[in-house]
């Protein structure tokens, strides 16, 4: 979902159990923490356009988005992962080498 008040009152009315993001996170890898701090107006917003993603990937190419230079070039921008870990008390739904990157569900 695109819109995250759209998303929002979607999950609040009961009409969607869970909102997956996708290309909005390689926009904005700080979609979430935008939208839980009240931030909205923040949100570098996906294009839509297909280029850098999607398209890339149908054409075996690196990864990379037209809004967010640093999409594919991590290791050039030398972005490194946090130092500590936040899980926050969710409950991991999937746990890849026990990481808390990865999707949460409701807090137990």
């Amino acid at each position: 979902m695109e819109d995250p008040e759209l998303a929002s009152s979607a999950l609040e009315e009961g009409k969607a159990d869970a909102i997956v993001i996708g290309r909005g996170l390689l926009a904005d890898p700080q979609l979430p923490n935008k939208i839980k701090s009240g931030k909205v107006d923040d949100i570098r917003p996906c294009l839509g356009c297909h280029d850098g993603c999607m398209g890339r990937i149908a054409q075996v190419k690196p990864l990379c988005c037209a809004v967010n230079p640093q999409v594919g070039r991590e290791a050039e921008y030398g972005v490194k992962p946090a130092e500590k870990q936040k899980c926050n008390g969710y409950r991991r739904w999937s746990s890849r080498h026990g990481s808390c990157k990865n999707l949460r569900i409701k807090r137990t």
